[in-house]
């Protein structure tokens, strides 16, 4: 039991890991970058010079090497540290709990909807067993 264990713990930890090198993978060969994105969001600043973009890129790590920054990037998540937002500049985790008032909303009513269409759908199709109602739903 416990080797049964064992693996499974272990495959656990190689598949988050193998997701988190996915996932940094994407970001990273998707074209632009937060520098980029960060102009495209903040008004009269696309005016910036080379030098100027240049410059945020290094205060944001984006001109180490992808190996450095999977690590400085995995570091934080682990701490739980989601850095600071590139629009705003304050903590990302500032602003998580007034959005997450409204996912829990939004779960907990489409959690009522599933139930209730579920157990209604269920009982339907266990009632008329067998015909083309059943089948469908």
């Amino acid at each position: 039991m416990t080797g049964y264990l064992a693996r499974r713990v272990t495959l656990g930890l190689l598949t988050l890991w193998l997701v988190s090198v996915a996932v940094f993978a994407l970001i990273r060969i998707a074209p632009g970058d937060a520098v980029t994105a960060a102009l495209a969001l903040a008004p009269g600043e696309g005016g910036l010079s080379q030098e100027q973009i240049e410059a945020r890129r290094h205060e944001l790590g984006l001109d180490r090497s992808w190996v450095v920054q999977y690590f400085d990037w995995a570091g934080d998540a682990l701490k739980l540290d989601a850095g600071d937002s590139l629009s705003t500049g304050e903590p990302v985790t500032d602003g998580l709990g007034d959005r997450m008032l409204v996912t829990v909303e939004l779960t907990l009513f489409t959690l009522g909807l599933v139930i209730l269409f579920g157990f209604g759908g269920g009982a339907v199709a266990a009632r008329v067993s067998g015909r083309p109602t059943d089948i469908a739903l």
